[in-house]
């Protein structure tokens, strides 16, 4: 277990030009006679590094700082079972297993010192152990040319090395107690000395990792995996750490087919899945996970930082008007306390409204937060919610009593007064337009209301917006479809016309507002068609055609005349369906075929009239044609 036993401070100041009229800052504290030939020293008390401490930086850290760091890492871990991470910033000081760098303005360092790095030492099996440390530089050095080595020179003592003051295979190393620009990388030393630092408790055949750090409603599980490389066949020991503290144990035997597939010959049992007590206090929680390998010999697998949290949580997805008054909200909430549903309250305008459970299916709140079910959704209906805008918020009520959280808060603007609507047809291709369409609601009733129709100023009629429209009721939830509507248009004289609509108020509206205006012409004027030709129908001589007459969508007559003398008449009902493709508003039954039984043989004059039925002064000729009677 550790302990903590002192707090060390390591400065070093530039040896440059620029501080050349100030002497060298030496470590305020003892460190061992460089007597060794490996080219370092440790600090006092430190015999070894922690393995996969978290390296976090001040959110006001510069990117070129940030960059030095990254690279240092990998270098550090690269000769060192350091395992060493970089996590999200953080504002605070480390904590335990972490490394804290900062670039500020004022450092803690002392006023001859470039850079330096406070130090925490525990004591594990009776090792004195590096295990969290605070680093800083000055921010005014950056971009001076030193920053490599200051930053370096400060991260290794972080990992515990003390100042080496003599040349190392004829060069002196980055752990130096001043620094020069050429050191930038750590040198055969410096490296040696982190590899030496990580040796207690880096077994390098011992591997694994922490797959997944999460908290449910039993406490915080840590799931991984962890096997010795020498013996990867037997499952290990596994113990989890909270803060440093023994939090759990267990053995990593469970099913891991991924785990046996990437070590051939391990199996597939090496997986753990362990329980670690959910903290008391809020905040980042440092989690580790160690095995006791085939040398029996506790190994660092992985560390992992989780924010622990004891608040509800959840979110007002959506607020929107749901009828007249109404409001309907919905989202999601739990706390991370318990699987079963917690209470949101609904306040309006600051004002409380209504109570709900989050009891309702959410699947994707489950995929999310495992472990706490699917029943953490809500949706209520808010009434005699007044017009205009509206603050909509929405809170998750505390399991245990504590403090209660925001969901989320959201405007919404309840519509009142007035009707609204759209006028929509008649379609401008129609030539006999018999109706005007569209839609209206009052926001202050679901029920269908009235609309008026004038025409050129002048009274047309009335209808009830009843008929359904699911586009409306889409578009306007908690309203119904029952808003179109279809008014008459009345007996029109042929000409151009405008044809108005108004929907009638109902509530505490002011007016009757005018949903649109639609111009029209009612054709007028003598029949129109085609004489097309004479040929056999329904096994006789006919003479074949269409004709409208533009003042009624039902069929006209037609008289047939050969040689100038008529012969017979018949109603032009055929149906002719590319007739009314080209005359939308007049249907299809308008084509003709007259039989020609009654005319004698020879070459004859054949003549067809279409009959006017109303507005036309004539009966027009549709054509004549020479036909051949045998």
């Amino acid at each position: 277990m550790n302990s903590f036993i002192a707090m060390v401070l390591i400065a070093i100041a530039l040896q440059s030009p620029l501080a050349s009229a100030a002497p060298s800052a030496v470590a305020p504290v003892s460190v061992q006679t460089a007597t060794d030939t490996d080219g370092y020293n440790f600090m006092a008390g430190v015999g070894a590094t922690r393995i996969g401490r978290v390296v976090r930086m001040d959110p006001s850290t510069p990117t070129a700082v940030r960059s030095i760091v990254r690279n240092a890492v990998d270098e550090i871990n690269g000769v060192s079972g350091a395992q060493l991470v970089v996590g999200p910033d953080t504002t605070a000081g480390p904590t335990v297993n972490e490394i804290v760098v900062r670039a500020p303005e004022v450092t803690v360092c002392g006023p001859l010192a470039a850079g330096c790095a406070s130090n925490a030492i525990g004591t594990t099996d009776g090792i004195g152990v590096a295990t969290n440390a605070l680093v800083e530089i000055k921010r005014d050095l950056l971009g001076s040319g030193y920053e490599v080595p200051i930053l370096l020179h400060e991260l290794g003592h972080a990992m515990g090395l003390g100042h080496y003051d003599v040349p190392y295979r004829t060069q002196m190393q980055v752990m130096w107690n001043s620094v020069t620009p050429d050191m930038v990388a750590f040198r055969t030393g410096d490296r040696n000395g982190l590899a030496a630092l990580t040796a207690p408790f880096a077994n390098p055949n011992v591997t694994g990792n922490i797959d997944t750090v999460r908290q449910t409603p039993q406490g915080i599980r840590v799931i991984g995996w962890t096997l010795d490389l020498d013996d990867p066949g037997p499952a290990l020991a596994v113990s989890g750490t909270l803060n440093s503290v023994l939090a759990a144990s267990g053995t990593a035997d469970l099913y891991r087919p991924d785990v046996g597939a990437a070590f051939p010959g391990a199996g597939n049992l090496h997986g753990f899945d362990l329980l670690v007590p959910t903290p008391a206090n809020e905040g980042v929680a440092s989690i580790c996970v160690d095995a006791v390998g085939n040398r029996d010999q506790q190994v660092g697998v992985a560390c992992r930082n989780l924010t622990v949290s004891h608040r509800p949580t959840g979110s007002l997805d959506a607020a929107r008007q749901n009828g007249p008054n109404a409001v309907r909200v919905s989202g999601w909430a739990l706390d991370p306390d318990t699987a079963g549903a917690i209470g949101v309250h609904i306040y309006v305008n600051g004002r409380f409204i209504r109570a709900d459970v989050a009891n309702r299916p959410r699947p994707d709140v489950e995929a999310v937060y495992r472990g706490y079910g699917p029943d953490h959704g809500f949706s209520t209906d808010l009434t005699g919610i007044p017009g205009g805008s509206n603050q909509v918020c929405a809170y998750g009520i505390d399991s245990q009593g504590g403090t209660n959280a925001v969901l989320g808060c959201r405007t919404v603007t309840v519509t009142s007064g007035n009707p609204i609507g759209n006028l929509e047809g008649p379609p401008v291709s129609w030539l006999l337009p018999t109706t005007i369409t569209g839609w209206t609601l009052d926001p202050d009733t679901a029920s269908p209301i009235d609309v008026h129709l004038y025409v050129d100023g002048r009274w047309g009629g009335s209808a009830r917006a009843d008929l359904q429209r699911r586009d409306v009721g889409a578009a306007f939830p908690g309203f119904g479809d029952a808003h179109g509507f279809a008014v008459a248009l009345p007996k029109l004289r042929a000409g151009s016309h405008r044809g108005c609509v108004f929907a009638i108020n109902v509530g505490p509206g002011s007016t009757n507002p005018l949903l649109g205006c639609r111009n029209f012409t009612i054709p007028g004027g003598v029949p129109f068609g085609n004489f097309e030709q004479a040929r056999v129908v329904d096994g006789r001589l006919s003479a074949v055609g269409w004709t409208i007459d533009p003042d009624t969508a039902s069929p006209i007559s037609v008289h047939l005349y050969v040689d100038g003398r008529f012969v017979s008449s018949q109603i032009a009902d055929r149906s002719r369906p590319d007739v009314a493709l080209a005359f939308p508003g007049y249907e299809d039954r308008h084509g003709f075929a007259v039989p020609l039984d009654a005319v004698g043989p020879g070459l004859r004059t054949v003549c067809i009239y279409a009959i006017n039925v109303a507005t036309g002064t004539y009966n027009p000729q549709l054509g004549c044609k020479q036909v051949a009677v045998t």
